[in-house]
């Protein structure tokens, strides 16, 4: 039987609560997701980095997860902060893409 997805919208109103609210909640969905702990802690490192690349002001994190798969999309990213920070983005997920001012990141367990 085939597991629903788990979302979770968050809108915060600077980057420093989006941190302080999306770490746990992260947390909770990879232990659900069945992750180690090695890796769910790298991907919340990479979480950190993306919501540290977001412009000054509100700030939104989506997070899924899908079975053994976790993503997170966070927004708005400035692009210039971006391009110094995708490598070890890439090194810390299974995936990043960009689309528009967002970027997603993603890890399967």
């Amino acid at each position: 039987m085939p597991t629903a997805p788990e979302d979770v919208r968050l809108h915060a109103s600077d980057p420093a609560v989006a941190k302080a609210v999306a770490e746990p909640v992260l947390l909770a969905l990879g232990a659900r997701a069945g992750f180690d702990v090695e890796r769910l802690d790298e991907f919340a490192i990479a979480l950190d980095i993306a919501i540290g690349l977001a412009v000054p002001g509100p700030v939104r994190a989506d997070l899924r997860r899908t079975g053994g798969r976790l993503s997170v999309t966070v927004s708005p990213v400035a692009p210039d902060r971006l391009r110094g920070r995708r490598a070890l983005l890439a090194e810390l997920t299974a995936g990043v893409a960009e689309d528009g001012d967002a970027i997603a990141l993603t890890l399967d367990a």
